[in-house]
């Protein structure tokens, strides 16, 4: 009697499973594997691909019955293995020699840098000449903002008002009477990614916020000094910025290192205001 099976068989190449239906006559188990009898005459796996070698067979306890499936080895089996197994092998041979090349590329891009002083554009560099590791973004993002440098990939256009701001650079045409860069403090988290909250203040003693930004460290870090130096430096000449990570702890302020008479107490969010 004919049993019909659907069993999943995994790419090792793509790592994507695809769905067999298999018409069963019988079904050998043993610790050496499990063999099963198609109707058609075949003998496959337990998912449906073909036994790797003839030692498979063995499991088959029935001496008449290992001999027909022997037989069966000698005459197709062997081949249609050999068939199948150097397929997959040549797709996997593929798959990893693309994925190599893939972080080749990736790796081998070069990146310019600037401090975030406002100092002046060096390099471009390789990734080792800069990290003892290469870091996940390289080759990967156009801008970056790394331990007080901007990392901008070399043949790169950037849009200078946000390089700027990144940077505290004042070096872009029509900024006129501007608030100046304001220092902002080391990243409290390893990870420039890491999502945090940019608190925007005044000055360096008011608790009322002018202006949040959240996201990871790099963005709103950068986000936080573009709109600054859109603004006064009668009225955010002594403006103070706050950094915290999403998941709480006390705020790094760049007030050089003086802390807010009401530093630890919550800020109320709310509509950006104006003060």
């Amino acid at each position: 009697m004919t049993q019909i099976l659907n069993v999943k068989q995994k790419d090792p190449a793509t790592g994507r499973e695809r769905r067999l239906e298999l018409k069963v006559v019988r079904t050998w188990s043993s610790p050496a594997g499990v063999l099963r009898l198609l109707a058609d005459g075949s003998y496959v796996q337990a998912d449906g691909s073909p036994p790797a070698s003839e030692r498979l067979l063995t499991v088959i306890a029935d001496k008449n019955q290992r001999q027909a499936a022997e037989l069966w080895w000698k005459r197709r089996g062997q081949a249609i293995s050999k068939s199948f197994y150097r397929q997959r092998d040549e797709d996997l041979a593929a798959r990893l020699a693309s994925r190599q090349a893939g972080d080749g590329d990736r790796l081998d891009a070069r990146y310019h840098r600037m401090p975030t002083d406002g100092g002046d554009r060096e390099g471009p560099f390789s990734w080792a000449e800069c990290f003892a590791a290469a870091p996940e973004w390289w080759g990967v993002v156009d801008m970056t903002l790394v331990d007080r440098y901007v990392y901008v990939r070399e043949g790169v256009t950037v849009d200078l008002g946000r390089l700027a701001a990144a940077t505290g650079d004042q070096r872009t045409e029509d900024r006129g009477q501007k608030a100046a860069p304001v220092e902002v403090p080391a990243a409290p988290v390893d990870d420039p990614l890491t999502p945090v909250v940019v608190t925007v203040f005044k000055d360096q003693t008011s608790n009322r916020l002018s202006k949040r930004f959240s996201g990871p460290y790099q963005q709103a870090v950068a986000d936080a000094r573009e709109w600054l130096a859109g603004k006064d430096a009668d009225e955010y000449g002594a403006a103070r910025i706050e950094v915290m990570p999403v998941d709480g702890g006390e705020p790094d302020s760049a007030a050089g290192g003086q802390k807010s008479p009401a530093e630890g107490l919550p800020v109320q969010d709310g509509p950006d205001v104006e003060v």
